[in-house]
């Protein structure tokens, strides 16, 4: 086990981009496999698994441009703009993404996203909020392998999510 990771830090010190791209789309495609088999699909749709590598760009965006004088005001304005402004921003786009990928009306995705962004956003805070704190202090090489990782369970819940509001749309029910 030692010297596969080995390898792969290898990998990821000499090929970053390409490393943290290739861990981004396995572990967020491990994931959204794991939430279509608990949604009851029987076919993989590849396509869902494309939101993985925007990982990758992001985190290499906010280590580039978001630097502060001290580690501590650097994290909490990194953790801010990836729970505030990117976490709404993405996950809003999954939902229409997935409205229109199942057939369903703009409408029909945007009233997805209004039954359902708050829920999704308040479950999302309490896990990556925390996560990211730590993470955005790893070394940049490994954040896409931290964060993935932790997408596994997110991802299957995200799904469910939004399993849960397509089959409520017009039926007039909550979620």
């Amino acid at each position: 086990m030692a010297s596969a990771f080995r390898a792969y830090s290898q990998f990821l010190a000499q090929r970053p981009f390409a490393g943290n791209m290739v861990t981004s789309a396995t572990l967020f495609a491990v994931g959204d496999a794991l939430g279509q088999y608990v949604e009851g699909k029987e076919t993989y749709d590849v396509a869902r698994t494309a939101f993985g590598p925007i990982v990758t760009v992001w985190f290499k965006f906010l280590q580039k441009n978001v630097n502060f004088g001290s580690q501590a005001l650097t994290t909490i304005a990194r953790v801010g703009l990836d729970q505030f402004v990117a976490a709404p921003t993405i996950i809003s786009t999954f939902f229409m993404v997935m409205s229109r990928m199942e057939g369903k009306s703009w409408q029909d995705g945007q009233t997805k996203i209004k039954t359902t962004l708050v829920p999704t956003l308040q479950a999302n805070w309490m896990v990556f909020v925390p996560v990211q704190g730590i993470n955005l202090i790893v070394p940049l090489q490994y954040r896409g392998l931290v964060i993935n990782a932790v997408n596994i369970p997110w991802n299957a819940y995200l799904s469910m999510q939004n399993s849960a509001a397509g089959s409520e749309l017009g039926s007039g029910k909550n979620i």
